[in-house]
């Protein structure tokens, strides 16, 4: 099983979600780079600026795959609306980017589900997921 490369409170709840749901997904993809790569600043020192493309891309904690669907899955503890935006614009890129010929669906990954974000992520498509 392949680990993700991302904080431990992120990495728990990730942990714990594919526990208590083995075969959930039939692939599965982490730090999955989408966007587009930002131009190197002048003032970029040269070792940065090596790896300024793998840098300068926005990722996604993971990219989940069913027979059906992907789901673009942002991991937040205690997610509130920068979540949500995070997994509507991820979404949203990884669509544009790969053109993947199933349905995209944004998805927040939390340890608790708060009523607000609960309601802004109803209506806007968002699905909110705990372990």
């Amino acid at each position: 099983r392949a680990k993700m490369i991302i904080d431990t409170g992120v990495e728990k709840i990730w942990e714990r979600f594919i526990e208590a749901k083995p075969g959930r997904f039939t692939r599965v993809w982490y730090d999955f780079r989408v966007g587009d790569e930002d131009e190197i600043p002048e003032d970029t020192p040269s070792n940065v600026g090596e790896c300024w493309w793998d840098l300068s891309y926005w990722r996604i904690d993971v990219v989940a795959e069913d027979e059906e669907t992907l789901y673009v899955i942002e991991i937040k503890p205690q997610a509130n609306s920068k979540a949500i935006g995070q997994a509507l614009a991820y979404a949203k890129l990884f669509e544009s980017d790969e053109h993947p010929g199933k349905p995209v669906v944004p998805v927040v990954l939390t340890d608790r589900i708060l009523p607000t974000t609960q309601r802004v992520g109803a209506a806007l498509g968002v699905m909110l997921w705990v372990p």
